[in-house]
């Protein structure tokens, strides 16, 4: 069993467990803390928008949010990228597949996904919302893009289902 807890630029990272599973976990964790602002450097004056309207501060819902709730909500277990966190409601099933097609585009870089992996990362979540991804998806034109048959079948997202996945990632937490 080996375990390690560790913080850098405000964000923490805990794991026990398979030395293997370990380390593939920090090594994610790690890229995505490449990202974070360094809590300790000094700041800028807030920045004007080109309108003249204050610019957001950092952190006030840009991409390092984004980047801590997805090593919030993400994990990655060799290939399969599973969620920590599920959705809830009317719309869960979708959102899911929304989810883990988006944590396969930006975590293991893989725009399209083999309906094989979806179903891995849905088992793996403890997802209950059966084996039938087309039929999922099948009622959101324009979020989720198909190609292939039966088991060669690979989904992906369209710019709507990226924009739709990271809205719901942000109201998951």
């Amino acid at each position: 069993m080996h375990s390690i807890k560790i913080k850098i630029k405000g964000a923490e990272f805990e794991a026990s467990g398979d030395p293997k599973l370990v380390s593939e976990q920090y090594a994610d964790f790690m890229k995505l803390a490449a990202g974070l602002p360094d809590p300790e450097a000094p700041t800028e004056a807030p920045k004007k928008a080109s309108d003249g309207k204050q610019a957001a501060p950092p952190g006030a819902g840009g991409d390092v949010d984004l980047q801590a709730l997805m090593a919030r909500v993400f994990s990655t277990e060799g290939d399969v990228i599973s969620l920590n966190i599920l959705p809830s409601g009317d719309a869960a099933a979708l959102s899911t597949v929304l989810l883990l097609l988006y944590g396969h585009a930006q975590l293991a870089g893989k725009p399209t996904v083999m309906v094989d992996s979806l179903l891995k990362g849905m088992s793996q979540s403890g997802a209950q919302h059966g084996t039938n991804i087309a039929r999922i998806v099948s009622g959101t034109p324009g979020l989720v893009t198909k190609a292939g048959v039966k088991r060669g079948t690979k989904y992906g997202l369209t710019n709507k289902g990226k924009q739709q996945a990271e809205e719901t990632l942000r109201g998951l937490i």
